[in-house]
């Protein structure tokens, strides 16, 4: 839905009153969009930015959807046709509301294309490419994906239980991600997940995670990865994962974490 063009019913305009809770103003409009059903079964709400006076409905760009991970609702956050704003803006304003709420921001949209076992000579070259800095940051060479056999590729692709995808944004292929759902019903796992170079800082792993949780379910997931990578850690934990009390060191420069969601 990011980048549809949408018309806003505005029920709660700029300056309006929470009509539950007295104490929530709203500094920005806010409504529904008519015919587009959310998961609570009522029309999707949105938060209108870029407009400073109060209206009655809006037509604009869905430029991010705001995902409540303590909680079945999401909201679409639609701004005027080529008009930008940070997360950090977004946040800003909608957090007169969304403070109560645990909350991540999605402002791409990614496709997962599962891959098969003709599809391992991709597989192998995009973890290659995409694990070469961390290899050569952490001379981990017999666990670093980037070293990976195209065998052991292949006999991942070829388990029933394992789901291996291809990370597409805006028709290109930007990293892969790895799902196994063991058929007894223990947790699901992520490994690997990784985004070319050239793709990262554009929030396609948060994307990709909230996709693959969205097909194999929000509950009961593990995960690992390096404590050291501080800024892989913060986006697992902003996702809803919690560290536990598994560590693995690999060598003197580096260690694994497990983390899991409940």
């Amino acid at each position: 839905m990011i980048g549809d063009i949408v018309r806003v019913v505005v029920d709660r305009p700029l300056g309006s009153v929470h009509p539950k809770h007295k104490d929530i103003l709203y500094p920005i409009n806010y409504g529904y969009i008519p015919g587009v059903m959310a998961p609570d079964g009522e029309e999707q709400d949105a938060y209108i930015l870029g407009l400073d006076e109060p209206v009655s409905e809006f037509t604009g760009q869905v430029i991010a959807v705001i995902h409540r991970l303590d909680d079945v609702e999401n909201k679409w956050v639609v701004a005027p046709c080529n008009a930008t704003f940070t997360c950090t803006q977004i946040l800003e304003q909608v957090n007169f509301q969304e403070q109560y709420f645990k909350t991540v921001i999605r402002m791409c949209e990614v496709q997962l294309v599962r891959c098969r076992v003709e599809d391992r000579m991709l597989i192998w070259n995009l973890q290659k490419e995409a694990f070469a800095g961390l290899l050569e940051k952490y001379q981990d060479h017999e666990t670093s994906p980037a070293n990976e056999t195209l065998e052991r590729i292949t006999w991942k692709l070829q388990q029933p239980d394992n789901y291996f995808y291809r990370i597409e944004a805006n028709g290109a292929v930007v990293g892969g991600i790895r799902v196994v759902e063991p058929e007894d019903g223990s947790r699901k796992r992520i490994s690997p997940l990784f985004i070319l170079p050239q793709h990262r800082g554009k929030g396609y792993a948060q994307a990709a995670i909230l996709e693959a949780e969205h097909r194999h379910g929000s509950r009961h997931w593990e995960l690992g990865t390096i404590l050291q990578e501080k800024g892989n850690c913060y986006l697992y934990e902003k996702l809803g994962y919690h560290q536990i009390d598994r560590q693995t060191m690999v060598n003197d420069k580096m260690t694994i974490v497990g983390y899991e969601k409940d």
